[in-house]
């Protein structure tokens, strides 16, 4: 049902006419007319008055203060400077609550409350006092009403035609002034909205919808038009009938308009009009009606629950639940291919309402099939189709397998050219299908199609997974089938291609070298890009004999790690490998960083410290001379260091580095009874632990 209450984010004209309705509502700007001038205040939680002459002498005089229970009004006139004189023998008073409302009403307020929704006439009370948008609306759509509340006043005698100012004074219950005034004035001469244009019909059945053009606010002569009212009668009656029990309101931002709504019959013609309304509640003089014949043009209701089953090889049974539409007369069932959008119609004649199966021979094997049924209206116009029934009737023939394959690599293309040989059953035959698959650890690794539908012909190359060509000692299987009509597939025959190497491989991308200990190293490589190698090789050489390298070992290509043992301390290593592919291909070499060998421990102490005080004679100056003797190879020894002390358990100080070929040193500031110790320093920077002292004797 449409109701006369409407949401608040409708911006009304009427808003622009009447704003605020309530003093904490934000206020509009003024409003000028030919008909009357009111200003209404900018400022928000003003009060305001409008002045709506009618075309008969009446004078509507809306407000929008929101009277407090128990006040009324009085209301004055002040004809072109006549002065003012009170037009109220009394306070006018509104209701004060629901019972007195619907009493007020009388028999209007059963119809109000039915389009409302609202049986309660508390509530609907208290909602009209509510100073809501809705309220606001409504008020100003049923003047009877908004007498009632007291938001209009009507002055049946007014000076038509004469500048006329009003003023609404608020009294409380006992008749006196409360100190509220609502002023406002206006020439009292009504003009008749515009008509409205280009009002069109259509259709649906008993639903009718109308759309219509007007003019936006700022066109003179529509300022006041707040709602349409459209209007309709069957040609042959002279009955009016209302569209709406309700309004239909003009907003700010439209210009186009339209309603839907049901007629009472079909088949029938009818006049619509739309008329437009002012807060008066006048209308256009011309209307402009359109005559329009509401044809049966509904189809009935479509179908659901439909449904069909396979009740032999060939044959599909097809039932549905009787139509509940009144204006069925039959039934029309449709049979399509699935993946096709048109579908045939089985029936030559409608079947009867009662009718509810079909059974259906289907024209082949081994394909899908559409079904959909259509109830026929009596007006001759099919429904839409019913819920879509699929069922695949299936052939399960399997067809004869390809009796021969070849395929062969041509270097030149970079393609593999694939043959077979089969005779295909001309009724039951739809390609075949081509599968690729690369082996991987010696295992196919899941096969590709190499075409996304059927191959009709016996023939075909594949430039490789990438389209790009083949990479060399790849080894791939290929199978070729048969695929029916049915989509039933045939064994799939098989042949195994390697792609012949020519090319060397690539060199694994890295490789790294770290002693584990003092004469082992540990070596580990990348696997190499290419994806025919069979053999790492490891090799070793020292930076300035590259060209007598030593080969470690051949491994395997799942091996890519090695110790190699027994290296020599401190002397410079690279190690080197190199890929080898099945036909004996070797990549380029990729070497090491330089890695030497170092002791891990200090240097065994020296031994037999021998020291010698002597002094100046002919054969040379005074001095200690000391010689030792050491165990460890001289190239786990980089150099001794010589301290000194002049006491046994005092503190040493370094007086001398000799390098390790060297065992014996003269001090020239020793003196007898001096002290020495020597320390081997060996290549990795360790010192021996500890050091004998031994005293300087004179000889």
């Amino acid at each position: 049902m449409n109701k006369i209450m409407f949401k608040s984010s409708c911006i009304l004209a009427a808003l622009l006419l009447l704003s605020p309705f309530r003093e904490n509502v934000q206020a509009q700007p003024q409003l000028q007319s030919q008909q009357s001038q009111t200003v209404l205040s900018e400022q928000a939680g003003s009060s305001a008055l409008v002045i709506a002459p009618h075309q008969d002498g009446r004078i509507f005089l809306f407000h929008n203060y929101n009277l407090p229970l128990g006040h009324g009004f009085k209301v004055y006139r002040n004809a072109v400077g006549a002065g003012w004189e009170l037009i109220t023998d009394e306070a006018v008073y509104p209701v004060q609550n629901g019972g007195q409302l619907r009493m007020r009403l009388r028999e209007n307020w059963e119809s109000i409350s039915r389009d409302t929704g609202v049986d309660d006439a508390q509530a609907f009370f208290l909602m009209m006092r509510s100073g809501t948008t809705d309220a606001l609306v409504t008020l100003l759509t049923l003047p009877e009403l908004a007498q009632a509340m007291g938001a209009l006043f009507i002055d049946e005698n007014g000076p038509y035609g004469q500048h006329t100012a009003y003023r609404i004074v608020v009294v409380n219950d006992l008749g006196l002034p409360t100190g509220k005034v609502l002023e406002s004035e206006a020439l009292l001469e009504a003009s008749l909205p515009l008509p409205v244009s280009g009002l069109k019909a259509d259709n649906d059945g008993r639903t009718v919808t109308l759309s219509w053009d007007y003019p936006s606010l700022n066109t003179p002569g529509t300022e006041e038009v707040f709602r349409f009212r459209p209007r309709f009668r069957r040609s042959d009656e002279s009955r009016v009938r209302n569209v709406l029990p309700g309004v239909l309101l003009r907003t700010d931002s439209n210009t186009s308009f339209q309603i839907t709504f049901d007629v009472p019959v079909m088949n029938t013609a009818y006049e619509f009009w739309i008329e437009p309304q002012n807060l008066a509640g006048q209308t256009s003089e011309d209307p402009g009606r359109l005559t329009f014949f509401v044809a049966d043009n509904a189809p009935p209701a479509a179908l659901t629950g439909v449904s069909g089953s396979l009740i032999s090889e060939d044959t599909i049974e097809i039932t549905w639940p009787a139509s509940t539409d009144m204006n069925a007369a039959g039934y029309h069932v449709y049979r399509g291919f699935a993946g096709e959008e048109e579908m045939m119609r089985l029936t030559a004649e409608p079947g009867e309402l009662l009718m509810l199966s079909l059974t259906d021979q289907v024209p082949s094997l081994g394909r899908q099939y559409r079904y959909a049924v259509r109830v026929l209206g009596q007006n001759g116009i099919e429904s839409s189709n019913s819920n879509i029934v699929n069922i695949a009737v299936p052939d399960l023939r399997k067809p004869e397998a390809v009796s021969h394959l070849d395929a062969i690599f041509d270097a030149e293309t970079k393609t593999v050219k694939l043959q077979w040989q089969h005779d295909p059953d001309a009724d039951n035959f739809r390609g075949y299908r081509v599968l690729r698959s690369l082996i991987t650890g010696g295992e196919a690794a899941g096969y590709a199609q190499l075409s996304s539908s059927a191959i009709n012909g016996q023939q075909l190359s594949d430039r490789g997974p990438s389209g790009l060509g083949f990479e060399e000692g790849r080894t791939f299987v290929y199978g070729v089938a048969v695929i029916s009509n049915t989509g039933q597939v045939s064994d799939t025959l098989f042949t195994r291609l390697q792609i012949p190497v020519v090319t060397p491989p690539a060199p694994p991308s890295a490789i790294q070298a770290e002693l584990r200990g003092e004469t082992r190293a540990f070596i580990s490589w990348s696997s190499s890009p290419s994806l025919d190698v069979t053999h790492y090789r490891l090799e070793s050489h020292t930076p300035e004999a590259s060209d007598q390298a030593e080969t470690l070992a051949t491994l395997p290509a799942n091996t890519r790690s090695f110790t190699a043992r027994g290296l020599r301390l401190s002397q410079p290593y690279i190690f080197a490998v190199t890929a080898i592919d099945s036909a004996g291909n070797e990549s380029d070499v990729l070497q090491s960083t330089i890695l030497i060998p170092q002791r891990t421990t200090p240097p065994a102490p020296v031994y037999n410290l021998q020291v010698r005080a002597r002094h100046a004679s002919d054969t040379g100056p005074a001095r200690v001379s000391l010689a030792w003797q050491h165990r460890e190879a001289p190239e786990s020894v980089s150099l001794f260091r010589v301290y000194r002390s002049n006491q046994a358990s005092g503190l040493f100080e370094a007086i001398a580095e000799l390098s390790s070929e060297i065992s014996r040193y003269d001090d020239p500031d020793g003196r007898p009874g001096y002290w020495y110790k020597v320390y081997p320093v060996g290549a990795n920077g360790l010192s021996a632990r500890e050091a004998r002292p031994v005293q300087a004797v004179l000889r």
